[in-house]
């Protein structure tokens, strides 16, 4: 199973507000609940895809573009692997 949530902000482990990050939580219990086993659910996150619209965001162009081509990456990996 693959969830692609998109995320105006940025939550990931390297941004000092993962403690924040509801949905990856989230989607992990809703599944598991569903029966998916952990190691089947593959959340490949999207971070800071409002940052044209959203002033506080200026200037995170940048972490936003690489967010968005590591998100497309992984999913590269992933779809090889099926």
């Amino acid at each position: 199973m693959v969830a692609v949530p998109a995320r105006g902000g940025a939550y990931g482990p390297d941004t000092g507000r993962a403690a924040l990050d509801f949905q990856t939580p989230y989607l992990k219990a809703w599944w598991d609940r569903l029966g998916v086993r952990p190691g089947h659910l593959h959340p490949v996150a999207a971070e800071l895809t409002r940052v044209d619209v959203l002033v506080h965001l200026a200037g995170r162009e940048e972490a936003a573009a690489a967010s968005l081509a590591a998100a497309r990456a992984a999913l590269s990996r992933l779809a090889a692997v099926g």
